[in-house]
């Protein structure tokens, strides 16, 4: 199965007070690095949930706006017929090996469980590999038009048949969601 990438990246930003996607890290903004990330593990096709006005007209758009990042998974499942595998925007130190591990561990799972539907790291529900099929659009089409639901991804993923891998890399998963967080990255990583 062919598998698309997501970069989330749809969020409102509000404890950063400043768009995620557009921040530098290194010379490259978080969206180029994230998109460059998912090209460089082979994935031909990155779709950007951006939920804004924008002049970019690529950017995917939440069909079912303001419910988070199930909104925009959703939106790119029915975007592509392709599986996905979705990162978020606020994770800089994900890195290539990390990301073919997950691609690598869904596969050899699927040999042995064949109603396994996601793939993600212990550590963290994303980066996370979702199966496009009738049962992950369903569940997602319920839990976003169902009021007061839970539209969190943990929850998503307790509730669809999945594996977890491990990883000792625990800091590969760090998000950043305030300037301090952004600029103690920054400067632990000897970034201007």
């Amino acid at each position: 199965m062919a598998v698309t990438g997501l970069v989330l990246a749809g969020g409102k930003s509000s404890r950063m007070k400043a768009n995620k996607a557009d921040l530098l890290f290194g010379e490259q903004t978080l969206q180029q690095r994230s998109d460059n990330l998912l090209r460089s593990a082979g994935l031909s096709e990155v779709l950007i949930s951006r939920n804004e006005n924008h002049e970019n007209t690529d950017y995917l758009v939440d069909i079912y706006p303001n419910k988070g990042p199930l909104g925009g998974i959703y939106s790119a499942l029915k975007q592509t017929p392709n599986d996905l595998f979705v990162v978020a925007i606020d994770m800089p130190l994900l890195n290539r090996d990390l990301v073919i591990r997950l691609l690598n561990f869904y596969d050899q799972q699927k040999v042995f469980n064949k109603k396994m539907y996601v793939a993600h790291f212990s550590h963290s529900p994303l980066p996370i590999y979702i199966e496009n099929n009738p049962v992950t659009q369903g569940y997602l089409h319920a839990t976003l038009t169902t009021n007061d639901s839970n539209c969190s991804i943990k929850q998503f993923i307790k509730s669809c048949q999945g594996a977890s891998l491990e990883h000792p890399q625990v800091n590969a998963f760090s998000n950043i969601n305030t300037p301090v967080q952004y600029n103690e990255l920054c400067k632990a990583h000897s970034i201007k």
